[in-house]
């Protein structure tokens, strides 16, 4: 394994990840990147205020596994993968952050807010769809074989 290529640039440390070909560094108490060691460097010289406008928060939904969530998108993320859809940064319920695709969050509105409820209902029908049919599959006979040898 080949050690890091790592630079230092006005106190802040520079690494190059080989294989994404791109330069990180943490500024501001924020993960940033660039495709080349010059806009790194062009990057950290900007100052602040320039680098990015203040977000506000917005309150949006999200749906994960088991239910709908009421988070707090905090910031907009930087897109390191080949999907199209935007990231941002996240809190939840619980104080928790993560990077999310904001084609699973759905804004804050009194319109969502019924669909949700709608969702859930459906939801809910089929989980007692679910439950009423286990025991039918079981009440039903099942193949039995005579023998191994049985050509069935």
């Amino acid at each position: 394994m080949s050690e890091q290529v790592k630079v230092t640039y006005e106190g802040i440390e520079i690494v190059l990840d080989e294989d994404n070909n791109r330069w990180y560094w943490t500024q501001d108490g924020r993960d940033r990147s660039a495709e080349t060691l010059a806009n790194a460097k062009k990057a950290i010289d900007t100052p602040a205020k320039e680098r990015k406008p203040k977000f506000e928060p917005i309150t949006a939904w999200r749906k994960d596994w088991n239910n709908w969530e009421l988070i707090t998108i905090t910031s907009i993320a930087e897109n390191t993968s080949h999907w199209d859809n935007p990231k941002v940064w996240i809190k939840n319920s619980k104080q928790e952050r993560s990077k999310e695709s904001v084609g699973d969050l759905f804004q804050d509105t009194d319109q969502n807010g019924k669909r949700i409820k709608e969702y859930q209902g459906i939801e809910k029908s089929i989980e007692e769809l679910r439950i009423r049919l286990d025991p039918i599959k079981e009440s039903m006979s099942k193949i039995k074989l005579e023998s191994e040898d049985s050509n069935v």
